[in-house]
């Protein structure tokens, strides 16, 4: 290693003779090479974004399906930025004249890196505020490494070399996401109109983060070992139902609009946590490679199910005067063992003022006083179910 330029002050020293080098250059000019960390961490990459879409219609099926390429490189050095790949499918068909049938379903594969270098004391976008203009974050020591601190001082975390922790660190999250669902309209008659639907979506998050046995850090102790592993991985499952009958009915100048709705819903939850410091040889990104006693494993799997059921009435008398109200019963797997179910309402109304016949502003056309009241229910975490 070279042996870097003597100074009247060491730059990293934390001697009282410090704010005699500050002083000192701020009024002259720095003797040696200065660097520009910021510039030193970005590298533009170009931007990427293809698309196919095809859509038509025959008979009384109509059809709409996508594939679309994203890559978002970015612009920090070392990292790989953001990749997805989507499918999209929809379809509709006509039965008749009284049944409507459509079905929905996205596909989609994404990978990114560098989500946990955002912030925090210790990150590379925190430590990159810190890189003193002296130091040159590309230097590369003799085993072709960048050093791992930004000047020769034990100045702690904050003097880590933030290019050294992008070029070392690996964190690739990949995330698969299925969506689907399909709806049925049914009208009999024109005052009568019945529909139902299902959805569901699935969502995979696999995540990676390995920092290579022998990487280097900021520590000045070979038996110090900066190596870490861990492996994590979330699985949401949810899928949701409902049942809606709304009539309709004209008594002269007033409409009435009754309206039932049933509604269902469940989310599981899978999530594995496993991961480890100080492995044992280099390049295995294996859970096995962790030295015991440094081995953590966690793990948890949550089911939370809720059902609604939900009647309403509108009312509507010359298109001027509106009163609309709704009762509603929940029951939530998250309440508590004594109070699963609970009841909810609503009652609002309004008046367009502007559709009387004595309005006297011509130029605006929508007026309305509006006032409701009702009650809503927060939605408890998931351990209130057990209070």
């Amino acid at each position: 290693i070279p042996t870097p330029p003597s100074l009247p002050v060491d730059p990293g020293a934390t001697s009282p003779g410090i704010a005699n080098l500050t002083q000192r250059y701020q009024i002259e000019q720095w003797p040696l090479t200065t660097y520009n960390a910021v510039k030193q961490a970005v590298k533009p990459n170009p931007f990427t974004q293809n698309s196919v879409d095809l859509t038509g219609r025959a008979g009384n099926t109509s059809f709409f399906g996508s594939a679309s390429y994203l890559n978002q490189p970015g612009s920090i050095r070392f990292l790989r930025g953001y990749d997805r790949s989507s499918l999209r499918l929809n379809v509709d068909q006509e039965i008749g004249s009284l049944f409507q049938v459509g079905v929905r379903t996205y596909y989609s594969h994404a990978t990114d890196d560098g989500s946990s270098e955002e912030g925090g004391s210790g990150n590379a976008f925190f430590t990159l505020t810190r890189a003193p203009p002296s130091a040159n974050a590309l230097a590369r020591a003799s085993l072709a490494r960048l050093y791992p601190r930004t000047n020769p001082q034990t100045g702690g975390i904050q003097n880590y070399n933030p290019l050294h922790r992008l070029s070392t660190v690996s964190q690739v999250e990949r995330t698969d996401r299925f969506l689907g669902g399909t709806e049925i309209k049914f009208t009999p008659v024109d005052w009568l109109e019945a529909s139902g639907n299902f959805n569901f979506d699935i969502r995979r998050r696999n995540t990676d983060y390995f920092r290579d046995k022998g990487s280097g850090d900021t520590f000045n102790r070979p038996s110090q070992q900066s190596c870490y592993l861990k492996q994590w991985i979330k699985k949401n499952e949810g899928i949701n139902t409902s049942l809606n009958i709304t009539t309709s009915h004209q008594v002269g100048d007033l409409k009435i609009r009754p309206n039932l709705r049933y509604y269902y819903e469940e989310v599981n939850t899978k999530y594995r946590d496993l991961g480890g410091s100080n492995l044992a040889v280099q390049g295995i990104r294996a859970a096995s490679n962790i030295i015991a006693p440094n081995q953590f494993v966690d793990g948890e799997i949550t089911t939370t199910k809720q059902i609604s059921y939900a009647g309403g009435l509108n009312f509507d008398f010359k298109e001027r005067y509106l009163l609309d109200g709704v009762v509603r019963r929940d029951g939530s797997s998250r309440f508590g063992s004594a109070n699963r179910w609970d009841n909810y309402g609503r009652i609002s109304g309004a008046w367009r003022v502007a559709q009387e016949p004595w309005w006297p502003i011509g130029g605006i056309n929508e007026f309305k006083l509006h006032a409701s009241y009702g009650s809503a229910g927060q939605f408890p975490r998931f351990s209130a179910q057990y209070e």
